[in-house]
């Protein structure tokens, strides 16, 4: 009789194919109606610059880290996660970082530059430097405390808080809503904000549809500026843009912090 239940409980459910129940679809649809999905709210430019010039290496050099790889490459928390020290390389002026990424099996490629300041490179270059020789894995992000690494991996835990640690430091209303999407949502915003088009984007993050892509797109303020400027300039009716000249700010569009 145990045998019997045992196999029973086994037994998985069939899916049933809804495309045909119309009725049921039309009901679906109204009950989304004016429904808002909540979505991480998103770290602008100049916050990322605030933060990496004024919180101290001691205590979130490896956070500095995360924020500059997790926008710049627009990575997600897994990533991170397995990302290990021979998809990191320095190529003096650059660092070349590579994803290989399960979700949507599209592996990627990005660069880390340095900023105005100088300050990007050696800030990794300082994280690296701090591995402890005897680390028996090759996961590139280990824990790191009082400018101290040791050789215990970061957890998914741990990326998943790091927005709200950041928007914390910058005194950001609702910091409880920077949560694990949050580099990844940034990187797309920022990357709209320079004037880069949906195909750029959806190269950027390994977005396979340009719906999704929308969605991790958040308008920020400088871009509703913008738009206002140029709604509002003395040109604005008679100025026209070629296409030569979008192509040419399209190819700019690269996020840098």
């Amino acid at each position: 009789m145990a045998k019997i239940l045992h196999a029973k409980s086994n037994i998985k459910p069939k899916r049933k194919d809804i495309s045909k129940f119309s009725k049921l679809i039309m009901f679906i649809k109204r009950q989304k109606e004016g429904y808002t999905p909540k979505k991480s709210k998103v770290l602008e430019k100049q916050q990322i610059q605030q933060f990496l010039a004024e919180a101290s290496n001691d205590i979130y050099l490896r956070a500095k880290i995360v924020l500059i790889f997790g926008v710049v490459g627009a990575m997600r928390s897994d990533e991170l996660i397995k990302l290990e020290t021979d998809n990191v390389q320095d190529l003096n002026s650059k660092f070349l970082i590579s994803i290989n990424t399960s979700k949507t099996k599209i592996n990627r490629l990005f660069t880390v530059v340095d900023n105005e300041e100088k300050t990007i490179l050696n800030l990794i270059r300082q994280y690296i430097s701090l591995r402890p020789a005897h680390t028996p894995h090759k996961r590139f992000f280990i824990n790191y405390r009082n400018n101290k690494c040791s050789t215990q991996p970061v957890g998914i835990n741990t990326f998943s808080k790091l927005p709200f640690r950041i928007a914390s430091f910058l005194k950001l209303e609702q910091p409880h809503l920077y949560t694990g999407h949050c580099f990844r949502r940034s990187s797309a915003s920022i990357l709209s904000d320079a004037g880069a088009d949906f195909a750029e984007i959806k190269r950027h993050g390994g977005w396979k549809s340009t719906s999704v892509a929308e969605g991790y797109i958040e308008t920020s303020m400088q871009n509703k500026i913008n738009v206002a400027q140029k709604i509002f300039s003395n040109d604005a009716c008679s100025a026209s843009t070629s296409g030569a000249e979008k192509n040419l700010r399209q190819q700019k569009a690269t996020i840098s912090i």
